[in-house]
């Protein structure tokens, strides 16, 4: 249990760090979003293209780069040996893909358009937050093996 929770208090100490990646990711997702509504019709578009994935490859990078930065090297070849980080790698991939998964997808019936905007804007928001938290903490509890 020691851990989990030093993987936990790791991540909160460090709470702009995961402010900072969920809008990293949401900038990263904008970016996509515009990657993929271009047409390929003329050879503008596909330099929009390469520019547009060479910013979403450059964003992903910068968000890695800042985790580990704040977080400290992590040694994925310790941390693969220690039977407690797959127990916390099972329950962040649950936690941090298949949660966001289902509240993306569940869609409540509302009679406003207002209440299904404001639904689906908190439900992405809880979604980011839930992806992020989740990847930090695995990052975090990689970090931990090496001061175990």
């Amino acid at each position: 249990m020691k851990f989990f929770s030093a993987a936990a208090a790791r991540l909160w100490a460090h709470k702009l760090l995961w402010l900072g990646e969920i809008v990293l990711l949401g900038v990263t997702g904008a970016v996509a979003y515009g990657w993929l509504a271009l047409p390929v019709a003329t050879i503008w578009h596909l330099i929009a293209h390469l520019l547009l994935a060479g910013a979403i490859l450059a964003l992903l990078y910068f968000g890695l780069r800042l985790a580990a930065r704040a977080l400290g090297p992590a040694d994925w070849k310790r941390a693969i040996h220690a039977p407690q980080f797959w127990i916390l790698a099972f329950v962040c991939i649950a936690a941090g893909l298949w949660l966001p998964f289902r509240l993306i997808w569940w869609i409540p019936v509302f009679d406003a358009l207002a209440a299904q905007v404001a639904s689906a804007a908190l439900r992405f928001a809880a979604a980011s937050v839930l992806f992020t938290g989740a990847m930090l903490c695995l990052l975090a509890a990689a970090r931990g093996t090496m001061e175990e």
